[in-house]
């Protein structure tokens, strides 16, 4: 049974150089090739980009509000990371980045249409916030269809669990990670949702698939965050 706890520039050059044009599908996942060292400007034809989600500390990114386009860089000893692209109309793009050591040139993405149902349906903007953020943790419990991230993600928590970030969504107003936890101690280990308000900073629920794990068992937990107007 799910349990929800609580509702609770860098200065850059911008000069590039032509670059790739990828088609893509809302929903879908595709491999780029970045500059590791030179700004690459990355933008939606017809379109402009809301929010680009990346791992804290592996990407540079500045933002021209006025075109709708994002100029990006990753971080020094950073060559392959995961960004979620959100457009303002085209969807939601996942780009698995690859850094190597060329000049700077820009990516567009051609938008072709929809891959998935979106998270965020008619339906659930008519319902209540609870009742929203709980159909998207049960979105997330149970989807069979997405792929997971293909360089999961560590975290470091305390000393008795391994924590791993396994998959990531993203709905209209909000932000969906799905975590697996490991009891790696020798007790029996009992936990409570609150404790895992430190996996975000603008975190809305919690939910545990299990509150007790015996040494070596594992659970899920599903985060779901606001999303917020920061970088």
């Amino acid at each position: 049974m799910l349990k929800i706890y609580g509702l609770f520039l860098l200065i850059i050059s911008l000069s590039v150089q032509a670059g790739q044009e990828i088609k893509v599908i809302d929903g879908g996942s595709y491999d780029v090739t970045v500059s590791d060292h030179e700004p690459t400007r990355l933008s939606v034809r017809g379109d402009r980009i809301e929010r680009i989600i990346s791992a804290r500390g592996s990407l540079d990114q500045w933002t021209d509000k006025d075109a709708g386009e994002v100029y990006l860089t990753p971080r020094p000893g950073v060559k392959d990371l995961e960004i979620y692209v959100k457009s303002v109309n085209s969807g939601t793009f996942t780009l698995h980045v690859h850094a190597h050591t060329e000049e700077g040139s820009s990516l567009l993405l051609l938008a072709q249409g929809r891959a998935l149902t979106p998270l965020a349906s008619k339906h659930d903007k008519e319902v209540t916030h609870v009742q929203a953020i709980k159909s998207f943790i049960i979105r997330m419990a149970t989807d069979t269809q997405s792929e997971p991230l293909k360089h999961p993600t560590v975290i470091p928590l305390w000393k008795e669990v391994h924590v791993v970030l396994k998959r990531h969504y993203m709905d209209t107003h909000a932000v969906g990670d799905v975590y697996e936890l490991t009891n790696v101690s020798s007790a029996r280990l009992v936990m409570m949702e609150s404790e895992f308000q430190t996996l975000g900073r603008h975190i809305l629920a919690v939910s545990l698939d299990a509150r007790e794990l015996a040494p070596g068992q594992s659970t899920k937990i599903f985060i779901v965050q606001e999303v917020s107007d920061e970088s």
